[in-house]
């Protein structure tokens, strides 16, 4: 949706691909920096994280005009 590979995100976030996966996973949490990193660069590509009244976490795709990511 964003147009970044788990590879991209890994090598500007400067997380490991392992952590990545196993997160996605859901067979491990990142420490809070490493949350913070995935979560800028995620941002910066478009994503908005959104709280919910209920405790959870949504997430909105930017409109491609509004996205901070650059590829260059």
């Amino acid at each position: 949706m964003l147009g970044l590979s788990q590879g991209e995100l890994c090598r500007l976030s400067g997380v490991g691909r392992n952590l990545l996966n196993d997160f996605e996973a859901g067979t491990r949490v990142p420490r809070s920096g490493n949350l913070d990193k995935l979560r800028s660069e995620l941002e910066r590509a478009g994503a908005e994280f959104l709280a919910l009244t209920d405790g959870t976490v949504a997430v909105r795709i930017r409109p491609a005009r509004e996205s901070k990511f650059q590829t260059s």
